[in-house]
């Protein structure tokens, strides 16, 4: 609960907004077993994402558009000089966790009674969406896998590739906004993408464009292609360019798009 402290001054509480998934053990609330509790090692630390029960055991199609304190994110036995390192941590799954859920997660403040402040609670704005997320939120197993799969590679790539940068671009492109505003937002989202692929890489950016080892400059189809091989992928961008291009000449487009294809 938001204002009153952890009675255990070692225990460690990190408060996250807008993050609806489920756990995979169970906690007493009054006389119900709730499943609302997911345990995970992340960095050398024991880890339990709370989430409030309320939010397992009734429906949630009403949350979406809110902006809700949704979890916890507890340590049980924290020593102060390891809090740096759990609030760095604390960050980094509420934005893991906002690309999983398509959701505006945020680590909004903390509650530790062994520092000075023992609590900080900021404001928070943004919004819980019930639309399709990247992996099954109410499976607490999935949601563990996603998490103890990805954090590493994450943390090393977070600033390189910019991908808190990314996340956002990503979850504001899956909206129920018009499917030109979504796909403009996703073409944003690919040119951060393969901009940071290449700045990662060195490849030289000259008059405005990244080159070629010939000095020739990048076509926007010729960089994706680049980025994906060099994550083992290689999707047909032929027709992503094709919408790119009419989309930005245009503003609009005639291109019959099934939702199911979209998303």
């Amino acid at each position: 609960m938001l204002g009153k402290l952890p009675e255990n001054p070692k225990e460690y509480r990190a408060h996250i907004s807008n993050c609806l998934i489920a756990g995979e053990a169970p906690s007493d609330v009054g006389e119900k077993r709730v499943w609302n509790v997911l345990k995970l090692s992340l960095d050398g630390f024991e880890i339990r994402l709370v989430q409030m029960p309320e939010l397992i055991t009734e429906p949630r199609d009403h949350l979406n558009g809110q902006s809700l304190h949704t979890t916890d994110l507890i340590i049980s036995e924290l020593k102060p000089d390891k809090f740096g390192r759990a609030e760095q941590l604390s960050r980094e799954i509420a934005i893991l966790l906002s690309f999983a859920t398509v959701s505006e997660a945020w680590n909004f403040g903390y509650s530790y009674p062994a520092v000075n402040p023992a609590q900080e609670i900021h404001a928070f704005s943004g919004q819980i969406h019930i639309i399709k997320p990247v992996i099954n939120t109410r499976s607490g197993q999935a949601i563990r896998h996603f998490l103890e799969q990805t954090h590493s590679a994450f943390r090393t790539l977070r600033q390189k590739r910019q991908l808190d940068i990314a996340f956002d671009y990503f979850v504001l492109s899956q909206l129920d906004k018009p499917i030109e505003l979504r796909l403009i937002i996703t073409f944003v989202l690919l040119e951060n993408l393969k901009s940071t692929h290449a700045t990662a890489n060195n490849i030289p950016f000259k008059d405005g464009r990244f080159r070629k080892p010939n000095g020739k400059p990048f076509s926007f189809e010729g960089l994706l292609k680049a980025m994906f091989k060099s994550a083992g992928m290689s999707p047909e961008l032929s027709k992503v360019k094709d919408l790119r291009n009419e989309i930005i000449n245009s503003g609009i487009t005639v291109r019959p798009i099934a939702k199911e294809n979209w998303q």
